[in-house]
């Protein structure tokens, strides 16, 4: 794909335009209020069919704002779909193109069928109702092959096309779509007003039909479907596909590569008129190869000034559909653990929410695989992007990510995407929790308030398995030795052969909860790492009675494939505890302790910390099913065995304990 840098006003402003009026015209609000009443109001060109022959063909089309799944169902009907999974809002499918018997998230791999009905959420299935996920539906229309899409309502009727479309379709014998096939297709980007990049598109082309988003033109052995659609105010994305007869054969009747070469010297000399007037380096450097390539004249390098007035103008924003990541920088952090640094392709610069993510596709030798990766770096400094990334034994992608990308690789990306950021529900006081890599989202949102100059009153805490495995450690240190508020606390689960910890150390439970963050029930909670581990916080808050709706937490890494649910006490239910050779009984709730029944009844258990920790209070239970949240007073042989700890056990159903 040959992305074509331009440099223009939007249509209807001139060198003579005053400030206010120039500022209207940025305006992110105009923007979205001109998308709206231009384009997403109305019937717009996605497709030929041609493009999607055979049940489980798709493409994607980004129109302004809505990603786009076009894709043949079992009933060899077209279906339009909102292209982001109803889990986390990551992009379903991920490429361009492809064929798939159901449409999957690399995230998640929460699973959709080809009409766009939830059929699979991984670890979810109990928890939520299937049926009430399905994938937005946008109202579809097609008309001998051209299929149109509208966008906001999903009921609207097509009115049909205009006389002068169906007279160049009559002239030229497209009435019957079985005897055209789709050789060759190719997307560029030109960062213009649609308004000019119509007018580019029809001068180039000399089309036979212009509309609002579809511009037609013929050549002896093909014909070009040219869709202009806007993704945002600043940018347009032009596509062409080549049409030629059904039953011509590639290598003799036509070749895809040279029917891409010719578009390509077409964008090419377009170019140079449109863009040499502000024609970056990069730019400059890229039309020189093209020149090469094609034996063209070179343009001239004009040199200018960088506008930082435009640097963070919306249309300069990366653009993961027509953008590709080029690797600036490799830095290993630990013996595992690396960060890789990127720019675009193009320069422009990224924006993100702090805690989102991205996924990159790794060009393995048995094709691309996509990889979810949390970024640590920081918006604040949207001139690069980081992620951070720790290989397991058993990877796959990241492995091949660690052996074979360098400075200077090229990437395709998707995103960024997620909703784990402290940007969606701020707080005045926060609490991070992260085991292992799962310090990476927290990294991004520490990173964003430090260089933001937020008065951050934070509690942070990283639990690893050995001092060696800190990341970002000196980083950090520095950060709490500049911000009296923002509190660190490393906690280690045990030593290395050379380096002794003198710090906190163990597997996080509520005892350390309380030592790290005394204040913990006034804080937002952001929690990530492995499963276990987010579930050992979970269950530390919630004896404390925290109140959960402040708890946030993003998966990292491999999902417990356990399947167990979490089982809070609910302070509504009653159960019976018996207290077997006593014949004592009580009913308490599932918020009560069994020792707490053990007192109502006048059972003396022996206890003393009251925190799981001295190990006093232990009791078998003889039946019945039990929560337990302790702090290290109780071995995992013993709880196999049935003992738990009287102080902070709850019990769940009608339980009798061995007394």
């Amino acid at each position: 794909m040959t992305t074509t840098n331009t440099t223009s006003r939007p249509c209807g402003t001139n060198s003579g335009t005053d400030d206010t009026q120039e500022l209207i015209y940025q305006s992110h609000e105009s923007s979205k209020s001109e998308l709206h009443d231009q384009w997403y109001s109305d019937w717009i060109f996605a497709s030929h069919s041609s493009q999607i022959p055979a049940n489980g063909d798709y493409i994607t089309v980004q129109a302004g704002h809505y990603p786009v799944i076009l894709v043949r169902n079992n009933d060899a009907e077209i279906v339009a779909l909102n292209n982001s999974c109803r889990h986390r809002g990551s992009r379903v499918c991920q490429q361009d193109k492809g064929n798939a018997p159901n449409l999957v998230c690399p995230y998640h791999q929460w699973t959709y069928d080809l009409n766009g009905q939830l059929v699979f959420a991984r670890n979810m299935m109990d928890e939520i109702n299937i049926d009430e996920f399905p994938l937005k539906k946008f109202a579809v229309a097609e008309h001998d092959g051209f299929v149109f899409v509208h966008l906001t309502d999903e009921d609207a009727v097509f009115a049909g096309v205009d006389d002068s479309f169906k007279k160049t379709l009559s002239d030229l014998s497209l009435s019957d779509i079985d005897q055209w096939s789709s050789a060759a297709d190719y997307r560029q980007q030109v960062d213009a007003h649609w308004d000019e990049a119509e007018s580019f598109v029809n001068d180039a082309a000399e089309c036979l039909y212009s509309g609002k988003s579809i511009s037609i033109w013929q050549a002896p052995d093909h014909i070009a479907i040219i869709r202009q659609i806007p993704l945002n105010l600043y940018q347009t994305e032009i596509s062409i596909q080549c049409l030629v007869a059904a039953d011509s054969v590639m290598g003799r009747d036509y070749h895809d590569q040279a029917l891409m070469e010719q578009w390509g010297v077409t964008d090419y000399q377009s170019s140079i008129i449109v863009t040499t007037e502000t024609d970056p380096d990069e730019q400059h450097q890229a039309n020189m190869e093209f020149a090469e390539k094609y034996g063209l004249e070179a343009p001239v390098l004009r040199h200018n000034d960088m506008d930082y007035n435009d640097m963070f103008s919306e249309h300069r924003t990366w653009d993961s559909s027509a953008q590709e990541l080029v690797c600036t920088m490799v830095v290993d952090e630990t013996e595992n653990v690396k960060t890789y640094t990127f720019k675009t392709d193009g320069n422009s610069w990224f924006k993100f929410k702090p805690g989102q993510f991205v996924t990159l596709s790794l060009p393995t030798e048995d094709g691309p695989v996509l990889r979810t990766y949390t970024i640590s770096s920081t918006p604040s400094r949207p001139f690069s992007l980081s992620v951070t990334v720790k290989v397991q034994p058993d990877s796959t992608g990241t492995r091949w990510l660690f052996e074979n990308v360098k400075p200077g690789d090229i990437l395709k990306a998707y995103g960024p995407a997620g909703e784990f950021s402290f940007f969606n529900q701020p707080s005045d006081k926060y609490l991070f929790i992260s085991a292992g890599s799962g310090i990476t989202p927290m990294m991004s949102m520490t990173r964003w308030m430090f260089d933001y100059g937020y008065d951050m009153d934070v509690n942070f805490i990283s639990c690893v398995n050995t001092p060696q495995d800190i990341l970002f450690r000196e980083e950090l240190e520095n950060v709490a030795g500049r911000c009296p508020n923002f509190r660190l606390s490393w906690v280690c689960a045990e030593d290395t052969k050379y380096n002794a910890w003198t710090g906190l150390r163990g597997r996080f439970n509520k005892l350390i909860l309380g030592l790290t963050a005394p204040d913990y029930m006034d804080r937002d909670v952001y929690c990530c790492g492995p499963a276990p581990f987010m579930k050992a916080v979970r269950d530390a808050l919630d004896a404390s009675g925290f109140d959960m709706a402040r708890y946030h937490e993003e998966s990292f890494g491999a999902p417990d494939t356990s399947n167990q649910e979490d089982q809070f006490p609910d302070g509504a239910e009653i159960v019976h505890v018996n207290f077997g050779k006593s014949d004592k009984s009580r009913e308490v709730s599932q918020r009560e302790t069994l020792l707490d029944a053990a007192k109502a009844a006048d059972i003396a258990i022996p206890s003393a910390c009251g925190f799981g920790v001295c190990g006093t209070c232990k009791v078998k239970v003889v039946s019945g099913e039990t929560h337990m949240v302790h702090s290290g007073g109780i071995s995992q042989k013993e709880i196999d065995q049935g003992y738990v700890l009287a102080c902070c056990t709850n019990p769940i159903t009608n339980t009798e304990i061995a007394l």
